[in-house]
């Protein structure tokens, strides 16, 4: 079994778990311009468009001040099915239609959010390619859960290198599967590994992952800090935290 070394804290696990978005790429970089473009454009000629503006940004946790998505948002946690309904439903309280926001939420929101990633709009988060072929020569199975959609997710990997790499992705859009932050996806990462619960370490850069990490029983709960929760948010869950994935290694 490889041992893995964080900090001089040695990790027993046969698994890695791993979030994509502020963990394998940069969060903000992607997500903070997507959410400005698709709410600019919801609400473009509107009379009440700043206010409506405003109004978007706080229903699904982004601060566009600080151009910064908060950590404990449905920005940063939810699928984008889910994040359809939030700007929806906030579009509705407003005095738009159901009807009519639901399209708009759908059209400009959905649209956007789940468009394949650009080039310019990944930043990979360290020597991520190389910090994944070091661990999967090492032996260490690799596994990636987001909330992110499938066909967006493999676009990204395969940009990044390190698609051929993973051996188990679920995504916030498959069928028949549980979607973060519900604790079920590291039970089935558990069952798709054949190895027990204890035997997984879990990467996150948000409370959500870290929380659902601890209710799974976890062996090992790792924030990634320059994501989308502050330093302080994670150091509330877990007492091993890295800047990049470019601290874990095989020893």
């Amino acid at each position: 079994m490889p041992n893995l070394c964080i900090n001089n804290t040695v990790l027993d696990v046969e698994v890695l778990v791993l979030d994509k978005d502020g963990t394998l790429i940069g969060f903000h970089e992607i997500w903070g311009k997507r959410m400005e473009a698709a709410a600019k454009a919801i609400v473009s000629n509107r009379a009440d468009e700043t206010r409506l503006l405003n109004h978007l940004y706080r229903s699904v946790g982004y601060d566009p001040t600080r151009r910064h998505t908060l950590g404990n948002g449905p920005l940063a946690t939810a699928p984008i099915h889910q994040l359809e309904t939030v700007v929806a439903a906030t579009l509705y309280r407003w005095g738009i239609p159901w009807d009519e926001a639901s399209r708009l939420s759908m059209h400009h929101f959905t649209g956007r959010m789940s468009a394949p990633p650009a080039t310019d709009e990944i930043k990979v988060r360290g020597k991520v390619a190389t910090t994944l072929q070091n661990l999967h020569k090492g032996g260490v199975r690799l596994a990636v859960a987001t909330t992110d959609n499938r066909a967006s997710t493999e676009a990204c990997l395969e940009l990044i290198g390190v698609q051929s790499l993973i051996d188990v992705l679920i995504c916030g859009d498959d069928n028949n599967s549980p979607i973060k932050p519900d604790p079920a996806v590291l039970f089935l990462l558990a069952e798709k590994f054949a190895v027990k619960i204890k035997q997984l370490a879990m990467v996150g850069d948000t409370v959500s992952d870290l929380c659902m990490a601890k209710a799974a029983g976890a062996g090992y709960v790792v924030g990634i800090m320059g994501g989308a929760a502050e330093k302080v948010e994670l150091r509330t869950e877990t007492n091993i935290l890295i800047d990049s994935l470019d601290e874990i290694r095989v020893i």
